[in-house]
């Protein structure tokens, strides 16, 4: 049986940009004309692909929920998280296809 493993690379993170490490920074995805590499977006939700992939070996994407980032799961409403959750098993299944 072979035998898959996940490869963190901490290396990689060393070159995210300050202003993302830093939490006292602007919040990078807020300031949606500046994201690449956006793979489906519905409403205010979006998938991108992850600009600092510390994973070896592996497609790495970035769901954003809302354009509220005072907000978590535990606090969309149920048809909102609904909406998420439905959006990303989508793109899950078409990535896996």
């Amino acid at each position: 049986m072979e035998k898959n493993f996940l490869n963190f690379n901490v290396n990689i993170g060393r070159k995210k940009p300050e202003n993302i490490i830093n939490t006292d920074a602007a919040c990078p995805f807020c300031d949606r004309s500046q994201l690449t590499n956006i793979i489906d977006s519905q409403g205010d939700i979006l998938l991108i692909e992850n600009k600092y992939n510390v994973l070896e070996d592996s497609y790495q994407t970035v769901l954003i929920e809302s354009r509220n980032c005072n907000m978590d799961i535990p606090d969309y409403p149920l048809h909102e998280l609904q909406d998420i959750l439905r959006f990303g098993i989508r793109n899950w299944l078409a990535m896996a296809s």
